[in-house]
């Protein structure tokens, strides 16, 4: 299981916020059922990786300095910059044992599809994440879906034909789509110009004929004009 170190955070006022991020920190709650929530804080780098190693679905250590034991987490919330994309803050919800727990666990597709393969389908996915209510202990780190078996246009995966381990249960409507094959793609407008027939002949002549008697009778208004 990954083990975190983190402090305690004094700051809690949006300047001792401010400046806590100018120094490399992120600011960062753990909060749960029943239980108190504390303000902590952890080192950006360190948040930068926690969440791209282990995202939203697998339980934590949380090890805050001055205490005894790690709490165990989830990571519940990730909130970041609008331009720059650094994580600006997260939330931690501490577990508790024989306590189940919702969570979002990503979907991860495997195998290749033969509608997509053979029949120029395009697979459409509806979903990347399932919400899930388990015991901590039954919490998966990611769903499999094996999209070997779309072999028709039109042939979808609702969340209902999902395999999930024993003591998971979906929170989303079971008739709800994950992926789905959608028929080829038409021919873009663009395409269809580009296919035009080249102009005959005879509409050339007639093109260049127009455009001769045109600059004719535009030099004559301005022979007209400057007399």
């Amino acid at each position: 299981m990954t083990k975190v170190e983190v402090e305690k955070r004094k700051q809690i006022g949006k300047r001792q916020i401010k400046k806590l991020r100018e120094k490399g920190f992120v600011p960062a709650i753990i909060y749960g059922h029943k239980i108190e929530s504390l303000p902590i804080f952890l080192p950006l780098s360190q948040a930068e990786k926690l969440v791209e190693s282990v995202g939203e679905s697998t339980i934590l250590d949380l090890l805050v300095k001055g205490e005894e034991k790690p709490r165990k987490v989830l990571i519940h919330q990730i909130a970041r910059h609008p331009l720059t994309g650094k994580i600006e803050h997260l939330d931690f919800y501490q577990i508790r044992e024989g306590e189940k727990i919702t969570a979002e666990v990503e979907i991860e597709l495997q195998g290749v599809c033969p509608a997509v393969k053979d029949k120029g389908g395009f697979l459409y996915v509806n979903l990347d994440k399932l919400e899930v209510e388990c015991l901590p202990k039954d919490l998966p780190p990611k769903i499999v879906l094996d999209i070997s078996k779309l072999v028709d246009i039109d042939q979808e995966i609702v969340v209902g034909d999902l395999d999930l381990p024993e003591g998971v249960k979906a929170l989303q409507d079971s008739q709800e789509i994950v992926v789905k094959i959608l028929p080829p793609r038409k021919e873009e407008v663009v395409e269809a110009e580009e296919e035009k027939e080249e102009p005959s002949e005879e509409e050339k002549k007639e093109e260049k004929q127009e455009t001769a008697e045109k600059e004719e009778q535009k030099a004559e208004q301005n022979k007209e004009s400057n007399k």
